[in-house]
């Protein structure tokens, strides 16, 4: 007789949560393999219902470049009256400079709200990029295609984000794009953009993240 491992148990058994809808054996959604002050990644509780992107990045400054960034929104039904967060650091200075300054003792205040913050067990490496890669995207170019509307339309169409700010500067127009993540948001729209026919001529390259 053999014994399998129920599916709950397999999950957990990768480093995943038992909520975790995705692909476990990927090694992106695997909990590293490294001591706990190498942990790139933190949760948040306790921010304010209905926060967006914006608004939770607005309060992270003078730390370190954003990885990535999720949040997991208010759901009073499911017994849930706040909202919660993941956050990943490129940097391990930055997230040892973040809980630091963010720890159980030192609530993140938002709003109103005291989020507590708390090393993510699931746990993420310091990624090897470059260190001017970051979640703000800069594109320069023809204003008729350089353009609010045109570039959402465009990415909406091939990859799921959410967006800090956006910053447009007339004439030879350039737009600033804040992510709320690097990975699959900053990154895919590089990609995206550097494929499209209409975009050959644009200059497109990485901007200052404002939370560093």
């Amino acid at each position: 007789i053999i014994n399998f491992p129920s599916p709950t148990a397999a999950l957990l058994s990768t480093g995943c949560s038992d909520n975790y809808k995705g692909n476990h054996f990927l090694p992106s959604n695997r909990s590293a393999n490294i001591p706990e002050k190498d942990n790139c990644s933190f949760f948040i509780t306790g921010l304010p219902p209905g926060i967006d992107t914006r608004i939770l990045l607005a309060h992270i400054r003078d730390v370190g470049r954003i990885f990535a960034s999720y949040i997991n929104d208010a759901n009073p039904v499911a017994g849930h009256h706040t909202s919660a967060a993941k956050l990943v650091f490129f940097e391990k200075t930055a997230a040892q400079h973040f809980w630091e300054r963010h720890r159980e003792q030192l609530p993140l205040m938002v709003c109103g709200y005291a989020a507590k913050v708390v090393r993510n067990r699931i746990k993420v490496a310091e990624p090897d990029w470059p260190s001017s890669y970051t979640r703000v995207v800069v594109i320069s170019g023809p204003a008729e295609i350089v353009e609010r509307g045109v570039l959402l339309k465009i990415f909406e169409a091939h990859f799921v984000f959410h967006v800090d700010t956006i910053l447009e500067d007339p004439g030879w127009r350039t737009i600033e794009i804040r992510f709320g993540s690097w990975r699959s948001q900053a990154q895919t729209s590089f990609q995206v953009l550097g494929n499209h026919p209409d975009y050959r001529g644009v200059r497109i390259r990485y901007g200052r993240d404002p939370c560093d």
